[in-house]
């Protein structure tokens, strides 16, 4: 999983890690890793340079020279599966770690409780955080919003938790490291 937008995962993670490597460990290096230099060596190391979508060409930028491959997350199956076994009385508190992320995570939760109509959605800097968590039953945080559970330490919790999309695990990734190894000397 990814615990912080902006990471770049160096060979394959979560469910990746199950399906192609052979005595590799997943390693993640973060683009402000990247920016100060560090984690250059192991990416170039790497079958296999995984970035999320929206950040493919800050990512190429910082490794130029490198395939960097695209893919996309989805919400794992006990978020999905929480989401939907809310009440739809919930008053729900959606709190996104960066700003820009907003909308994406918003439309991720009504996609997965879209019977949840009383929705409050903020971030963690916002000026609005503590009135936003005293308003609602339940609180639906991003990876990375952490703090939340001691500002509302009494609420029900669920971290909003992502794996690879499986199809880009299927489509981009497996084929990458194939022909990767493949051309690896014996």
């Amino acid at each position: 999983t990814v615990t912080q937008p902006g990471t770049v995962t160096i060979a394959p993670a979560t469910s990746v890690s199950q399906t192609v490597t052979v005595g590799k460990r997943p390693q993640t290096v973060t683009l402000s890793e990247l920016r100060q230099g560090q984690g250059l060596t192991l990416a170039r190391q790497a079958d296999v340079v995984l970035a999320l979508a929206h950040r493919l060409a800050e990512t190429q930028a910082l490794l130029p020279g490198l395939d960097v491959l695209p893919v996309g997350f989805i919400p794992s199956q006990p978020t999905r599966a929480a989401l939907a076994a809310l009440s739809p009385l919930t008053t729900l508190a959606v709190v996104a770690t960066f700003e820009e992320f907003l909308p994406t995570f918003l439309s991720g939760v009504k996609r997965f409780a879209p019977h949840v109509q009383a929705l409050r959605a903020t971030h963690i800097q916002a000026e609005n955080l503590q009135a936003t968590l005293d308003h609602c039953d339940v609180v639906v945080y991003a990876t990375g919003s952490e703090v939340v559970r001691s500002l509302a330490a009494h609420k029900p919790m669920l971290e909003y938790r992502h794996i690879i999309d499986p199809h880009d695990i299927e489509r981009l990734v497996l084929p990458a490291v194939q022909a990767r190894r493949k051309d690896e000397p014996l």
